[in-house]
């Protein structure tokens, strides 16, 4: 492959190929082919931890009922936790529902929980709606990553489907 004006060319390549938007370069689509069968979907968020600890001290109890589960209120109310807590597990949620690929809205706050796992990992459980739209799509899980430092917090979710059930549900 060669690379000519920051467009990839075709050379001697067998696959299918896409093209970038923005600069017109040669993309192949068959090095995504894999990661596709086993990844369902991704979200990312980004969030000021200062935007949560406003809405969090207008109305406390409001902001923890709508937000999160009893689980969830329970597991915190177990430790002292800081506002960049609650705006990492706020930011998880909306990385989870679109990792879903369907946003807040179809799925409730509450629907998403965001548990310690085993060695502390979050672990992302899911309920009522949002826990159909999983089903729907083929998702046996969702890893999550959790960040913050300073003002901000992210979080990072990848929906991914188990390989040896859908092996299993196409014999």
């Amino acid at each position: 492959m060669k690379v000519n004006k920051g467009r990839i060319l075709k050379k001697n390549l067998r696959m299918k190929s896409g093209t970038c938007h923005y600069c017109g370069a040669i993309i192949p689509l068959s090095v995504n082919r894999h990661f596709e069968d086993f990844v369902a979907g991704v979200g990312v968020d980004l969030i000021r931890v200062k935007r949560v600890e406003q809405a969090y001290l207008r109305r406390p109890v409001r902001f923890m009922e709508r937000i999160f589960s009893a689980r969830e209120q329970a597991f915190l109310s177990q430790r002292s936790f800081s506002a960049a807590v609650l705006a990492v597990r706020f930011a998880a949620k909306e990385a989870v529902s679109k990792a879903l690929g369907c946003g807040i809205g179809p799925v409730s706050w509450n629907e998403m929980e965001i548990l310690p796992g085993i060695s502390g990992i979050p672990t992302v459980v899911l309920c009522g709606k949002a826990g159909r739209v999983a089903q729907e799509k083929g998702i046996s899980g969702i890893a999550l990553s959790l960040s913050h430092d300073g003002p901000w917090g992210i979080a990072f979710a990848v929906a991914y489907r188990n390989q040896k059930e859908e092996a299993k549900g196409n014999d």
